[in-house]
């Protein structure tokens, strides 16, 4: 953080007679700053550490032989378990390797809780046991796995363990906050072995493997330049490939000396007990005095996600006593150790608001404190200390590695798996800038890629249109989120979530399950619109009603409009307040019953969409021109704010704004890049029209042509960092060479296939398959048949309702479709 930055805060404290100060910023700045000098210090013990751990057994950091020689070659095939131990969930999955360096997984993750980390050992690995008993028995109902097949199994086990071969491994010590009793000093795999056998679960377990040894390995099989693997997540730690002839313990295994060895690292333990070299401030070492582990894992309790959070609080319930921050206001919800998670500080810094609105959600949902704009310029600030601290250590730690194996001159790629390197605002970018203030210009040869460990090669299937508010639907069957979340009003959307996520025609590719949330607005008809014939109007950013602006439209069909929309009443600020909580408990919602994410969904002239539109949009308030993207930002700030992370969020666009004339391009596209630009999208979808012009949503309508062009603007504009926001194309993809192209071409990074799947189930399928020609792939294509068109459509002459048909049939076919009746026959 500048002092330009620091002045700012000043000045708007001293506004609000804030005892905050320059001199203030200042004490944390230099307390959380890590020099270039200092960096290169760190880098020269660890390296020295390396060392002393491949020389003797019994080191701080032990650097253990993980007994996993060489590297994969890329073609290795089969089907394989694998159950990982981590530090927050339980994972059990099914990994097919395909060769090429591709492979899928079908997994399932079970959340661990504090209780569990606490338990007797034996109970710890019954409930692994237990676990997988379950997901073996629902493969082998979806016949992925046969009947009485006994498949060789992987325990993927996140802790220091002393091997002296690959299915066996004694408990070091346990970390990440883990302390269960009668573990420590015992053999793992035996453990876990008598549960298993205690469950009768058909398994042989043939190797244990540190998760970072496995993302090391797994980097390595998609990216052959990968030397290094890193985890940094909940914990941290890090693990390469070594020369036998460097390991001098091992010398006496009589190995040959070239021989290549996966070394599982433990750096997290660096600078333990002596504490001679990290800059450790008092917070953590009240952090490493009160742990389960004191003077333990140095290292790990300075840069893990599961630190951040509790530095944090420390440094505000030092300021609380002082007087400087919340006063007069009860802040004993902050009293409870590790109750400020470090989530909390990505949602801080990815807040771009003028008035840090999500920061401010974070108080006052969980904590219930007020917050000045002062003092939450003030976290924001501290937050991104903290992160940036977290970063360069751990880039330390990196150069050291790339310093020990002498590849700095040819450069290497180091693969990172876990939470903060994949969802913490900037994290990568402050790796990189550390390693160069390491190494100098240098440092950029060495590069990182996310260890994607297979689960995020898949697809996404999104369920919409689930209506936020009951008494705004649109078809008016539309599912509903529920008034209130309990076991029973989520239990519904557990069991949709796992019908997207299981039995698909490839179930080994687990897609993610997203679900859209809609708020009909004023598309919102009578009748079935949830609000009864004399339910009164719907609600709209403006009073403006839904009118066709077709022309084909005649008396009858503006009269339908007259009758079935009329004219809606404006929101007041109040019920935009009420808007968006629905939309939170939406989020909610989708989050409680396992769900991947969730979609916005701000198009096709629904309520959101509304809001983006001056023809729709007349208010004078904070919600109109020119700011019209409020309501998306205070719904952004609250999800982000009440969900946990990892969540997915994206939200569909509308393109067809800027066909009819209300809005430029150059308006269109300040809307996509200032949403990106707030950090809190994973993906952008981009549609198009709505009930004013329906034939937009009919098949291969020429004004589909406007938004792919504007899709391939909108990935130029936008500012990604960390590969996100994504671009999303859906409308008008038909044959295999267009979708392609679409990509190949910089249209989009992802394409929708909705309505055609919809037709054609098989439809992914088919286009991943390889063709049997150029010439077959470049035609593959699906024919899409007119929906039936009664004959009193033609008399009525109105595309509101053929739209209306349009949707309805293709509802038809997927209720069909669920109830496996499907014969290929698309009459009805």
């Amino acid at each position: 953080m500048s002092l330009d930055n620091a002045q700012s805060i000043v000045e708007d404290s001293s506004k609000e007679a804030s005892p905050i100060t320059s001199e203030l910023l200042q004490k944390y700045e230099k307390l959380f700053t890590l020099t270039p000098e200092k960096m290169r210090s760190i880098v020269d013990a660890f390296v020295e550490t390396l060392k002393k751990g491949l020389e003797q057994y019994g080191q701080v950091v032990p650097m253990i032989p993980a007994f996993v020689f060489g590297w994969p070659t890329g073609e290795e095939k089969g089907d394989y378990l694998a159950l990982d131990l981590g530090g927050t969930n339980l994972r059990v999955c099914l990994v097919t390797l395909s060769g090429g360096g591709k492979f899928e997984i079908k997994q399932k993750k079970y959340r661990l809780t504090e209780e569990q980390k606490q338990m007797e050992g034996s109970l710890l690995f019954d409930f692994c046991a237990d676990s997988l008993s379950a997901f073996l028995e629902s493969a082998r109902a979806e016949g992925i796995i046969k009947e009485g097949a006994e498949l060789p199994m992987g325990f993927t086990f996140s802790y220091p363990c002393q091997q002296d071969r690959i299915d066996h491994g004694i408990l070091i010590r346990w970390t990440k906050g883990f302390g269960n009793p009668n573990v420590e000093g015992f053999d793992v795999t035996q453990l876990f072995d008598d549960s298993l056998k205690r469950h009768n679960v058909p398994v042989t377990l043939t190797a244990l493997v540190n998760d970072t040894t496995g993302a090391l390995i797994a980097s390595h099989y998609t990216n052959p330049r990968t030397r290094i693997g890193v985890i940094l997540g909940t914990g941290c730690n890090a693990a390469y490939a070594e020369r036998v002839g460097n390991i001098p313990k091992m010398k006496e295994l009589g190995i040959p000396d070239d021989t290549l060895m996966s070394i599982n690292c433990e750096w997290g333990a660096f600078d333990s007990f002596e504490h001679k070299h990290l800059p450790r401030t008092k917070y953590d070492e009240i952090i490493d005095l009160t742990s389960n582990k004191p003077h333990e894992q140095a290292f790990e309790k300075c840069i893990s996600g599961r630190y951040l959070g509790e530095i944090l609080r420390l440094v505000m319930k030092e300021l609380i006593e002082q007087g400087v921050i919340f006063r007069g206001q009860d802040t004993s919800k902050l009293d409870e150790e590790y109750c400020f998670d470090t989530a909390y500080l990505s949602t801080m810094e990815s807040d771009m608001t003028p008035e840090l609105l999500a920061v401010t959600s974070v108080f006052s949902h969980h904590y219930k404190i007020e917050t000045t704009l002062a003092e939450r310029q003030f976290f924001k600030a501290l937050a991104k200390l903290i992160g940036t601290r977290s970063a360069r250590l751990a880039s330390c730690g990196m150069a050291a590695i790339v310093k020990k194996l002498d590849v700095l001159d040819e450069g290497c790629s180091i693969g990172i798996d876990g939470s903060l390197y994949d969802m913490y605002p900037g994290f990568k970018e402050r790796i990189h800038e550390g390693l160069t203030d390491i190494f100098g210009e240098k440092g950029k040869n060495v590069v990182t890629h996310h260890a994607e460990d297979g689960s995020g090669l898949g697809s996404a299937i999104i369920a919409g249109n689930v209506q936020v508010d009951p008494s705004h639907l649109s078809l008016g069957r539309d599912l509903v989120v529920p008034e209130t979340l309990s076991p029973e009003t989520i239990a519904p959307y557990v069991q949709l979530r796992q019908a997207m996520t299981t039995g698909a025609n490839n179930p080994r590719a687990r897609p993610l399950a997203i679900l859209q949330l809609n708020h009909t607005g004023r598309q919102s008809p009578l009748i079935i619109g949830g609000r009864g014939i004399f339910g009164g109007a719907p609600s709209a950013a403006s009073s403006v009603p839904v009118r066709s602006k077709n022309k084909r439209d005649g008396v009858i069909s503006q009269l339908a409009y007259r009758l079935l929309f009329p004219t809606p009443k404006t929101l007041s600020t109040e019920d935009i307040s009420t808007v968006i909580e629905r939309f939170v408990r939406g989020a909610q919602l989708a989050h409680e019953a396992g769900f991947d994410g969730i979609e916005l969904h701000a198009s096709h002239g629904y309520l959101i969409s509304g809001f983006l539109s001056p023809k729709t949009n007349l208010r004078t308030d904070r919600y109109g021109f020119p700011k019209e993207l409020t309501i998306i930002e205070s719904i952004l700030n609250r999800i982000r704010a009440t969900v946990p992370q990892p969540f997915a969020i994206g939200i569909k666009v509308n393109a067809a704004d800027y066909v009819s004339g209300s809005v430029t391009e150059e308006q269109a596209l300040d809307h996509i890049q200032e949403m990106a630009s707030w950090r809190m999208l994973d993906f952008i979808e981009i549609s198009g029209g709505d009930y004013e012009r329906p034939d937009f949503v009919a098949p291969a309508s020429p004004r589909q042509a406007f938004f792919a062009n504007f899709s391939r603007l909108a990935l130029k504009a936008i500012p990604q960092r960390d590969g996100m926001p994504v671009i999303m194309l859906t409308g008008s993809l038909r044959t295999k060479a267009v979708m392609t192209g679409t990509i190949r071409d910089g249209h989009a990074h992802l394409i929708g296939i909705g309505r055609p799947a919809v037709i054609c189930p098989s439809y992914a399928k088919a286009l991943l398959e390889p063709p049997s020609s150029k010439a077959a792939e470049e035609n593959f294509s699906v024919e899409f048949p007119d929906p039936p068109s009664p004959f009193w459509l033609k008399i009525l002459n109105t595309g509101l309702i053929g739209a209306g048909l349009n949707t309805a049939w293709h509802c038809a076919l997927m209720w069909r479709i669920g109830n496996d009746n499907w014969s290929g026959n698309l009459d009805f």
